[in-house]
C-alpha cells in the first residue's frame, strides 16, 4: 500500500500539488496509511481482537443461558443498540472531516516549516517567534473548540449508552437473583454468574467499540483505494521517435490556473527552430516559468497547442515527454542523497566518470574532489551527520551539472540558471554554453538581459503576451521595452563603474 502511494504521488498531475482542495482532500485517506494502529493495519489487529472476544462471548453466553436466555437476549440486543451508536459516531466523525482539515493542515504545515533548517535564519534574524506563536494559539483554539464540539455530540450519545449498559446489568442481576431466589443456582455458582455477567458486558462493551472502529477504517480504507484508483496519472500516448526533430513551437496558447478567472499567458506564439537557443526574458510574473511548465507538460493548455517536431506533445506518454527535456527549475532543490545520486537521479547505473566530467564543466569538480569521499559525498545533515551544504551557487552548478549528465535529454531548458552566482562564475558558465548545450535545443530565461546575448534568439514576455521577438542587436534597433530595459540594467553597471573610478 505504501509503494501504491508512492507511486501515486510521483505520477499524478503536478498541478495537484498547488490544489488546496486536493490537498486537503489528502486526509480522507491519509488515515488509512498513518501508523499500525488504522486504516489496513488498524482493521486486520481489532479483526484478530474481534475474534477472540467472539468466542469469549459466545462461552459466557452459553454459560449465562443455563441460569436465564432472557440474561442472553438483553446483553444482545444491547450490545447491538451500543453497536449502532458507535457506528453513528464515527460517521459523524467522518462526515467532519473536511473541517477537521481545514485546520490541521495549516497547524502540521506551521509545525513543518518550524522544524525545516531552512527557515531557521529567517525565523531568527526576524524574529518570527511570536508570530508563529501566535498563530499556533489560534490553530490550536480552533483545533480544540472542533474537537470540543466532537466530545459534545458523543456526549449526547453516551449517556444513553451507559444507561442501556447499566439496564443490561441490573436485568442480569434480577434474573440471576430470582434463580437463587428459586434454588436453581446455590451460592457460589451466583457469585460466578455475576463476574460473568460483569465480564460479558465488558467485553460486548469492547467488541461494539472495535465493530464500529473497523467499520470506519473501511470507510477511510474505500477511500484510499479511491485515490488509488483515480485517474490523477497522465498516461497514454505515443512513444517519441530516438531522432526526433526538436523543433519547438507554442501556437494560440492559453493559460490559466484551475479556478482562476485570469489568464496567465494570452495567445502565445514563438519557434525555436532545432538545435537552437531562445532566450525567454521578461518581468516577474510574466509567465516564462509557466511557459517551461506547459512545454515539460507539467501543466496543460486551455486553448491552443505546443508541438515538439510537428507532434502535439498532448499526444506523447508523459514518461517518453520528460526524457527529452533537461531541465535546471528557479527553484534549487537537492535531494538528501550523495553528490552522484543528485547528478545521476534515474537516469540507471550511476556513471562516475560522466559525473566528474559534467561537474568539471559547471567549474564544481575541484570543489567536490576536496572532500574525502569525492562524489559520494551526502548533501544535506538531514540524513547523515557528515553531510554537506554547499551554496547558493554551487546548487545552482550542481542542477546544470545534473541537467547535462542526462543522456535522453535533446532539449536544454535553464530558468534563471546562474543567478546565484557571482559574476565571474557565470561569465565561465556563458562562455562555455555552446559547449555545454552539445547541439541541444535550448531555452533561457533571465532577468540579466546582457546574458541572453549568446542566443540566437530572445523572446520578451509581457503580462502573458509575447510582446517581442529577434536578435538582442534588432531588438535594441527598434527601441522599444527590451531597449528600454536593457538601458535601464546596463545603467546601474555604469554607475557602478563610476562609483569605482571615484
Amino acid at each position: 500500500m505504501l509503494l501504491n502511494n508512492f507511486k501515486k504521488f510521483t505520477t499524478m498531475e503536478y498541478g495537484l500539488y498547488e490544489d488546496s482542495t486536493f490537498q486537503d482532500a489528502i486526509g480522507f485517506w491519509s488515515r488509512a496509511l498513518e501508523s499500525n494502529m488504522t486504516g489496513y493495519q488498524g482493521i486486520l489487529t481489532k479483526s484478530i481482537t474481534l475474534a477472540g472476544d467472539f468466542v469469549g462471548l459466545a462461552l459466557l453466553f452459553i454459560l449465562l443461558s443455563t441460569v436465564s436466555i432472557q440474561i442472553v437476549i438483553i446483553a444482545i440486543i444491547s450490545m447491538i443498540a451500543y453497536t449502532l451508536i458507535e457506528i453513528k459516531l464515527s460517521e459523524f466523525q467522518r462526515s467532519k472531516l473536511e473541517e477537521d482539515q481545514k485546520i490541521t493542515r495549516p497547524l502540521n504545515t506551521l509545525k513543518d516549516i518550524c522544524a525545516d533548517f531552512k527557515y531557521g535564519k529567517d525565523v531568527r534574524v526576524f524574529e518570527m517567534q511570536d508570530a508563529f506563536k501566535s498563530l499556533f494559539n489560534k490553530l490550536i483554539k480552533e483545533r480544540d473548540d472542533f474537537l470540543y464540539s466532537l466530545f459534545k455530540y458523543r456526549l449526547k450519545f453516551q449517556l444513553p449508552s451507559a444507561i442501556a449498559l447499566s439496564i443490561t446489568f441490573l436485568a442480569g442481576l434480577y434474573f440471576l437473583g430470582l434463580g437463587y431466589m428459586n434454588n436453581d443456582i446455590d451460592g457460589p455458582k451466583f457469585l460466578m454468574m455475576i463476574m460473568a455477567l460483569t465480564l460479558a458486558i465488558n467485553i460486548s462493551t469492547k467488541f461494539s467499540q472495535d465493530l464500529a472502529f473497523v467499520f470506519g477504517e473501511f470507510i477511510y480504507l474505500e477511500d484510499f483505494y479511491d485515490w488509488i484508483d483515480a485517474d490523477v496519472n497522465p498516461s497514454g500516448g505515443m512513444n517519441c521517435p530516438e531522432e526526433i526533430d526538436c523543433t519547438i513551437k507554442f501556437e494560440d496558447v492559453w493559460f490559466r490556473y484551475p479556478g482562476s478567472e485570469e489568464w496567465v499567458l494570452q495567445n502565445v506564439n514563438f519557434t525555436i527552430p532545432n538545435k537552437s537557443s531562445l532566450a525567454l526574458v521578461g518581468v516577474n510574473g510574466a509567465g516564462k516559468t509557466t511557459i517551461i511548465k506547459l512545454l515539460t507538460g507539467l501543466y496543460q493548455a486551455e486553448k491552443g497547442r505546443i508541438t515538439i517536431g510537428g507532434i502535439d506533445i498532448s499526444r506523447i506518454n508523459p514518461t517518453e515527454l520528460s526524457k527529452i527535456f533537461g531541465v535546471v527549475f528557479q527553484e534549487i532543490n537537492p535531494v538528501a542523497m550523495t553528490i552522484a545520486e543528485n547528478i545521476s537521479a534515474s537516469s540507471g547505473e550511476i556513471d562516475e566518470d560522466k559525473i566528474r566530467n559534467v561537474l568539471n564543466q559547471v567549474g564544481l569538480l575541484e570543489k567536490i574532489e576536496s572532500y574525502p569521499l569525492g562524489i559520494h559525498t551526502p548533501l544535506l545533515r538531514t540524513l547523515e551527520e557528515d553531510g554537506i551544504i554547499l551554496s547558493g551557487g554551487e546548487n545552482q552548478k550542481l542542477m546544470i551539472a545534473r541537467a547535462l549528465y542526462k543522456d535522453t535529454s535533446k532539449i536544454l531548458i535553464l530558468d534563471e540558471p546562474t543567478a546565484a552566482l557571482d559574476a565571474l562564475a557565470e561569465e565561465e558558465i556563458y562562455k562555455s554554453f555552446n559547449e555545454l548545450l552539445q547541439g541541444r535545443t535550448a531555452i533561457f530565461i533571465s532577468h540579466r538581459l546582457a546574458s541572453t546575448r549568446f542566443c540566437n534568439k530572445i523572446a520578451l514576455l509581457n503580462g502573458g503576451k509575447m510582446e517581442e521577438e529577434g536578435t538582442h542587436e534588432e531588438l535594441l534597433k527598434r527601441g522599444e521595452l527590451y531597449c528600454k530595459m536593457y538601458e535601464t540594467q546596463a545603467s546601474y553597471y555604469r554607475e557602478g563603474e563610476n562609483h569605482e573610478k571615484w
